[in-house]
This record gives structure tokens, C-alpha cells and sequence, in this order.
């Protein structure tokens, strides 16, 4: 095979891999928590898209109202404060939280790892 056409293999190969990669990437969805099935959620990571309705800071955590954008459902989110830096943020804030689901004592809540701001209301 001579260079000329292993370089035009090549590329339409190459082109071909990323419109597969951008076709899966576009086509993925995570899973929102449906309103009721947040219990089957315990102990995993989910990723939560919503508006901020409420916030509370404490000497450890700032504490989130955000209502899902998908269901409508309210979640509270704890993200655990690192430093000096605060993340408080007005409501109509939306954000994309990613997080553990847990529960603390009778109540669900997301276990921020990481909070996106992604826009305001």
C-alpha cells in the first residue's frame, strides 16, 4: 500500500472515530432522580440539574434547596466547606451538582463533590 493511500485511510478513519465519540457523547443521558425513586439512589453518585430555592451556611457546610429542573423535585444538597472560600449562591442559581445520594437521619440528601453554576433565573 503505497503512503498516499494510507494517509487517506488514515483520515477517514480518524474523522470517522470522532463523529462516533461525538454521536455517543450527544446521545448519552444522565439519569435524573425521578420523584418516589431517590431511595434506590443511596450510596451512588448521581448528577443533579436544578435551581437554587434556598441556602443555609454553617461553620462546616453551605446547605442547598435545589429543585431538580426534570421531575420538580426539592433535594437538599451539602457541599462541605474547604478553607476559607464560600459558596453561597443567590437563588435562581442554576447549577448542576454532582454527588453521592445519602441519607441523614430520616432526610435524603446530595453529598457535593462538585457544583457547576450554569446559568441564573
Amino acid at each position: 500500500m503505497d503512503e498516499g493511500n494510507l494517509l487517506a485511510m488514515s483520515l477517514v478513519t480518524g474523522i470517522l472515530g470522532l463523529a462516533w465519540l461525538y454521536y455517543v457523547s450527544a446521545s448519552a443521558e444522565v439519569p435524573s432522580v425521578e420523584s418516589g425513586r431517590a431511595e434506590s439512589f443511596l450510596g451512588k453518585q448521581i448528577t443533579l440539574s436544578g435551581t437554587v430555592i434556598n441556602s443555609r451556611e454553617t461553620d462546616k457546610t453551605i446547605q442547598y434547596a435545589v429543585k431538580e429542573e426534570r421531575y420538580g423535585q426539592a433535594y437538599k444538597v451539602v457541599y462541605f466547606k474547604e478553607g476559607e472560600g464560600s459558596l453561597k449562591m443567590p437563588n435562581g442559581t442554576n447549577i448542576e451538582v454532582k454527588g453521592e445520594m445519602a441519607r441523614f437521619g430520616n432526610e435524603l440528601e446530595v453529598l457535593a463533590e462538585k457544583i457547576i453554576i450554569t446559568g441564573y433565573d
